[in-house]
């Protein structure tokens, strides 16, 4: 609706321990690592136009990517 257009996307993911609050609503069983997925969308001139910041538990996900090369 603002004409917004969308360039590329940053991911920034860590693995690491869950906080207490993370694994009880993630229900998570004791040891298990979640992934952290920090997404910033930005437009051509690098300006962040929308940001995801997700908690997945490690052990039910796979992450891929796609990547222009040109």
């Amino acid at each position: 609706r603002k004409d917004v257009k969308l360039d590329h996307v940053i991911e920034h993911i860590v693995a690491r321990m869950p906080t207490g609050e993370e694994a009880g609503a993630l229900s998570m069983s004791e040891g298990t690592p979640v992934l952290v997925v920090y997404a910033t969308a930005r437009d051509a001139a690098g300006r962040p136009l929308m940001v995801v910041d997700t908690v997945l538990p490690a052990d039910l996900h796979e992450l891929e990517d796609a990547y222009p090369l040109a």
